[in-house]
């Protein structure tokens, strides 16, 4: 007898049991259909499975939970899925938690006996012990966006790993660059530093006082470090024309500061007053739609979620792949 067939007999004992037992018939009756159903939806799933490979090779994909990741996430998961593999996707939350949630998805990558890992780090140096955990063990580990310390990594005897990227200094450097033709006077300029803990936010203003160096009439007005939060875009905004009411620029180290400093522009009714953003989010596009920001550089989510599937798919065939890889940018104007 099949065994779906075994499953339903069940189910209508339960019911005739429960019909006898019980005074709140109707009631029992609605939770053994709702049992019936997902049953029902459940078979329908292994059906429409039927002709794909049935694995358990498993990728732990440990991501930051926000829209740029999710649409990485999006895009890699049916490559990795058409080689067979199953896709565990862990979101880490942006808060001082989220180097304690990679490390238990880490850890539960290793006690799941995953073959891969792909993984954007939240610390350069936290992650080192538990990525070494999870090397001897054998799994493939792809590093995004963020990189973790070589010279400490070394150290801890864990091997090179692949690192894919963009050219932060130089997708800034061109961002600012562009500025050259709108800027006829002298202007000055309020700048929104991402975290200067962090190794992309040095690039990004790397990038942008060599660009504002080769602008004659461009000077920087104020700069400060605004965490990459909007509430602190918001908030520096807000002090810094307090103080210098002469800004006619605000460059930010990415989107979400430059909409805190969008909010307080508008609520201020400040006019003619050009923002630039970084990471090319939904709205900051939309931003840029509207005229309200210059631009926005965006990182190419597709391609990171291509080449990270590619480099993945050649670690478990044990092809070499190089240890930097570049993801494409693009300035996104009106």
């Amino acid at each position: 007898m099949k065994k779906s067939t075994l499953g339903f007999m069940t189910l209508f004992l339960i019911v005739s049991l429960l019909s006898a037992c019980s005074s709140n018939q109707s009631h029992l009756e609605a939770e053994v259909d709702q049992l019936i159903e997902k049953r029902l939806n459940q078979e329908k799933d292994v059906t429409s499975l039927a002709n794909h490979t049935i694995t358990d090779k498993e990728v732990f994909v440990i991501l930051k939970k926000d829209g740029f990741f999710k649409t990485i996430a999006k895009n890699l998961t049916p490559t990795l899925e058409k080689e067979g593999y199953h896709i565990h996707i862990e979101y880490s939350s942006d808060s001082n938690q989220r180097t304690k949630e990679e490390i238990e998805a880490i850890e539960e990558a290793i006690s799941s006996k995953a073959e891969g890992i792909i993984i954007s780090p939240g610390d350069n140096t936290a992650l080192i012990d538990p990525l070494k955990r999870a090397q001897d063990q054998g799994i493939k580990i792809v590093l995004l966006d963020k990189n973790i310390d070589k010279n400490k990594a070394e150290e801890k005897g864990l091997s090179s790993l692949p690192y894919l990227h963009i050219d932060n200094e130089t997708a800034f450097y061109n961002g600012v660059k562009s500025l050259k033709n709108l800027v006829k006077e002298p202007t000055e300029v309020l700048m929104l530093l991402g975290n200067q803990n962090s190794s992309i936010a040095v690039k990004r203003k790397t990038g942008a006082l060599r660009a504002i160096g080769e602008i004659e009439n461009l000077h920087i007005g104020i700069m400060e470090d605004g965490l990459w939060r909007l509430t602190k875009g918001y908030e520096i905004t807000k002090k810094a024309f307090s103080k210098n009411p002469n800004i006619k620029i605000i460059l930010s180290g990415n989107d979400n500061m430059a909409l805190g400093a969008l909010q307080y522009v508008e609520e201020a009714h400040l006019k003619n007053i050009l923002i630039t953003g970084f990471d090319g989010l939904p709205k900051a596009k939309e931003a840029v739609a509207n005229g309200n920001f210059l631009y926005t550089i965006e990182q190419d989510a597709k391609d990171y979620a291509k080449k990270s599937a590619e480099t993945m798919i050649k670690l478990m065939h044990n092809e070499n792949v190089p240890e930097d890889i570049t993801i494409n940018t693009h300035i996104i104007k009106k």
